[in-house]
């Protein structure tokens, strides 16, 4: 539900903010099979034939990887014609290196290069890491998982067991340090974290064997979180398309959203 929840709330903020904005492709062609997509070819021909402003993607991994490279061979200029505001890891600037674009406007999950000036905990982490993985550099992932990993830790030390809802009564409502620079706080209605993001735009590097962002934004975790009022609509099914079918829950057309438009 990943790719169609964000994309169904893409959309909405961007009618939002402009409401003569215009998409070019029908909602049929917006989401692409799960786990991996390996041709794209269908994709790549519509967007040379629509010859859209901007491409937004959420795709990552294997699926974004294949895109690129597809994209690429048949037009070298695809990504310049076709400006594309996309999802990316550490994971696919190592695997594509030189061959990753330029000029991508991406948004990451926890880029190192992006969250070590002043962090000494994460700085630490990146040498540990390099010495064990000869010379990697930690992914996105890795330092979620790191973080994930540790905060469970500490909330199963701190119930003293390994029973999942004690476990959760030490998580819920509590703050643990991250690699990430801050404190991380576990909202106590849901569960959900208050983790950040980071913006900015593909660039060569000289300090990395691979490209990195530049014109960084690290955004707050508590500006991105989702409303508790919208939580709690969601939760009571009043934003589904179809009646008591959560899988199709778009968060336009929830009352609160619809109401601030």
């Amino acid at each position: 539900l990943f790719g169609i929840s964000e994309t169904n709330a893409f959309v909405a903020a961007l009618k939002k903010a402009n409401s003569s904005v215009q998409i070019v492709n029908s909602q049929s062609t917006w989401y692409v099979p799960f786990p991996t997509n390996p041709r794209w070819d269908s994709t790549i021909n519509q967007i040379q034939a629509l010859k859209p402003d901007l491409v937004y993607s959420n795709i990552f991994a294997a699926d974004q990887i294949n895109f690129i490279k597809q994209a690429l061979a048949v037009d070298p200029q695809f990504f310049t014609k076709y400006p594309m505001t996309t999802l990316v890891s550490v994971d696919e600037l190592t695997t594509l290196g030189s061959q990753y674009p330029a000029g991508m406007h991406a948004y990451m999950r926890a880029p190192f290069f992006a969250l070590q000036n002043n962090n000494p905990r994460l700085t630490d982490f990146i040498d540990r890491y390099k010495a064990r993985y000869n010379g990697e550099y930690p992914s996105d992932w890795a330092v979620m998982d790191y973080d994930a990993l540790t905060i469970w830790a500490q909330a199963a030390n701190a119930a003293k067991s390994f029973d999942a809802d004690q476990v959760v009564k030490q998580i819920s409502g509590h703050s643990f340090d991250s690699l990430r620079g801050y404190k991380i706080t576990i909202r106590s209605d849901e569960l959900q974290a208050n983790v950040g993001e980071t913006t900015g735009t593909t660039t060569t590097s000289s300090s990395y064997p691979f490209p990195i962002l530049k014109d960084i934004t690290n955004l707050k975790g508590d500006d991105l979180m989702m409303p508790l009022q919208m939580v709690n609509e969601i939760k009571g099914n009043q934003c589904d398309a179809k009646a008591g079918d959560p899988t199709t829950a778009n968060f336009a057309l929830c009352p609160s959203w619809t109401a601030a438009s």
